[in-house]
């Protein structure tokens, strides 16, 4: 690697970089699952509400008042943690969009080192390469044709 310009410092960083991607990749492909799940929650409040409001409606057709009571307490009861659970997506999605902010930053520092690389090799390619006044048979050739 050093004979292609690619000296320990950018391989390393090069290793760093790439490194950092695949965790912010794999990070934030765990933060989408989170929101899903906080949104799968949601759902399953959303239904337990909506049940417990159908009951309470039934009971008081039923005329049992007392009933109905209870199914409206256990609906408030599964709205507030329905809130809560709202919230927790919210910041669920907040984490998303700053991972997601982040994950870019990342992916223009590898491009950038990737440039470097390239640039790196490129330049110890050209040093490499011989010259037009170091080619010996051409030097051979100027020789002769002074003599």
């Amino acid at each position: 690697m050093a004979r292609m310009g690619l000296d320990k410092e950018l391989r390393t960083l090069a290793t760093t970089v790439a490194s950092e991607l695949a965790e912010a990749e794999e990070g934030l492909t765990l933060t989408e699952q989170a929101v899903r799940s906080c949104r799968a929650v949601e759902e399953r409040f959303e239904a337990s509400a909506a049940t417990s409001y159908a009951a309470a409606q039934a009971a008081l057709v039923a005329g049992d008042e007392d009933g109905a009571r209870a199914h409206l307490v256990e609906r408030s009861a599964v709205n507030q943690r329905l809130a809560e659970a709202k919230l927790q997506t919210v910041d669920a999605e907040a984490r998303v969009e700053r991972m997601r902010i982040s994950l870019d930053a990342l992916a223009q520092r590898a491009a950038q080192v990737e440039t470097l690389m390239g640039r790196a090799v490129s330049g110890a390619l050209e040093s490499r390469a011989v010259s037009v006044d170091d080619d010996p048979l051409l030097r051979k050739f100027r020789d002769l044709e002074g003599k």
